[in-house]
């Protein structure tokens, strides 16, 4: 085997570029121009003088052609002599690169004349209708739609009250979803209806308020509201109708802003409370939605969130009482952060509103209390060991003083269990660490704000609580004979101090 070094890669360089070369004015000088088939040669006799000028043109083209044999015979002359001169490079490119020295011009025409396209007999044609095809779809999608008519929801009215079969059930639960596909602008999901129009829509959603759930009533024959769904015979033939129902009912109530139209549905949920029971899924993201409404809406739609959670809670208290709770109270929390004339009736009704949830289950509740009680007591110890502003400030605001009220109304109102009195001493040594924590004048308002949780405390539960050395720490604090800044002499709004 022989070696390659420098030598002979720059030789094989020579050959090949050569052998190139050489191929390239070859096919440039024996390739003719191609006629076109409706071209027609003159043969016209012609002058003297422009024959003279075509012969010396045949002329310097044979010239070219015996430079183009003559080129070639020189290579491969040159290979012949490279063979005697130096047989071992030779005998190297016979077995490494035979191509080199099979010099043949026509390889590279016959390979271009190999890779051309050549196309189908059968070509398709473009159809001038392929552009409205899109058009026609969705022309068909638009017809295959029913609309939905006063005359039909009238006709619909009087089935729910005679006809014992799912269908006219059916029929109302698909259009109240055409309904939804309205509101929320839902471009990709088709139904069987359409609703145009805020007289069509509002048609609908009042038959289902007022005859929908007296129909699914009397189809599964529930006599009574404590009675679950799922327990009745003809449950499975509605249950799909019902969940795609629920789940409708919940996205509309998001995507209402009437306030009119989201407290007619609201009263219809509380209806329809008892059938959803049996909807495990549905039932949590109905409850965590009515927990948003309650704690950002107005006053009407407040108290109808609440009754709608107090009713489901009752009757599926082993699953939601812990949910329930822990969300509430969180809501609670972040709405009572800003504190004001305009805010403090709603703030005091979701207080409220959470005794209540905390008194239907006392063993829930104290598990709560005491966790978020313990909470308020590190946050408190953190601020009386590191004297800065922002641990300070993490308990004076109005979030941990609306929490001391929540859970010394709580107390208050359970007291007489005995799971709830373990919780009353940590309770009150929080107050009472929370107005010690910075004795200025700055933070009097906040004072009288716990001396007030811990009076009311102390009256309905006649626990001795020594409240009076706060208010006389009052009287040693402040300097009453220091002079009065004017700009302090605007009135205070006491009821929210």
């Amino acid at each position: 085997m022989v070696k390659i070094n420098k030598n002979v890669t720059t030789k094989i360089g020579r050959l090949k570029d050569r052998k190139v070369s050489t191929k390239m004015k070859a096919k440039r000088m024996t390739k003719t121009p191609k006629l076109k088939e409706d071209h027609r040669l003159d043969f016209t006799p012609v002058r003297q003088s422009e024959n003279d000028g075509f012969e010396g043109e045949s002329h310097d083209c044979s010239n070219i052609s015996n430079d183009n044999s003559n080129e070639i015979q020189s290579h491969k002359e040159s290979l012949k002599r490279l063979q005697e001169t130096d047989p071992e490079f030779y005998k190297f490119l016979e077995e490494n690169d035979k191509k080199l020295l099979q010099f043949n011009i026509s390889d590279d025409e016959d390979e271009e004349d190999t890779t051309l396209h050549k196309p189908d007999k059968e070509l398709e044609i473009a159809s001038d209708e392929s552009d409205f095809e899109a058009e026609d779809e969705d022309r068909n999608l638009t017809q295959s739609q029913q609309k939905v008519t006063l005359h039909m929801l009238r006709k619909w009215q009087s089935d729910l009250q005679t006809d014992n079969t799912k269908n006219t059930i059916a029929h109302v639960i698909q259009a109240f979803h055409a309904a939804l596909l309205r509101v929320s602008n839902e471009q990709e999901e088709i139904s069987d209806y359409k609703v145009d129009g805020s007289a069509i829509f509002n048609a609908v959603i009042q038959l289902c308020v007022l005859e929908l759930s007296p129909a699914i009533r009397k189809f599964l024959g529930l006599k009574s509201t404590k009675m679950a769904p799922h327990k009745c015979k003809k449950f499975v033939k509605i249950k799909t109708l019902l969940q795609m129902y629920f789940t409708d009912l919940l996205k509309i109530l998001g995507s209402v802003t009437s306030s009119n139209i989201l407290t007619v549905l609201l009263k219809h949920l509380h209806h329809m409370l008892p059938l959803l029971q049996s909807f495990r899924q549905s039932r949590k993201l109905i409850v965590k939605k009515l927990i948003h409404l309650w704690g950002t809406s107005d006053d009407v739609i407040r108290i109808l969130c609440f009754l709608c959670i107090l009713r489901l809670t009752t009757t599926n208290q082993v699953s939601l009482l812990d949910t329930v709770l822990k969300t509430m109270y969180m809501t609670y929390i972040v709405n009572s952060k800003f504190v004001s004339v305009n805010t403090l009736s709603s703030i005091n009704f979701m207080r409220r509103s959470l005794v209540e949830m905390f008194s239907l289950d006392v063993t829930t509740s104290y598990q709560h209390i005491f966790l978020y009680v313990r909470q308020l007591a590190i946050h408190l110890r953190t601020a009386l060991t590191v004297h800065k502003t922002e641990n300070t400030q993490t308990v004076y605001n109005w979030q941990f003083i609306n929490s001391l009220k929540l859970f010394g109304t709580v107390l208050s109102a359970k007291y007489d269990k005995p799971e709830m009195q373990p919780l009353v001493y940590p309770f009150v040594q929080v107050c009472l660490g929370t107005v010690k924590l910075v004795p200025t004048a700055q933070y009097f308002p906040l004072r009288f704000q716990i001396i007030q949780i811990l009076t009311d405390f102390s009256k309905s539960t006649r626990v001795f609580i020594p409240i009076l050395p706060l208010i006389l720490e009052v009287l040693t604090i402040y300097d009453f004979n220091k002079k009065r800044n004017w700009h302090l002499r605007n009135r205070l709004i006491l009821h929210v101090c």
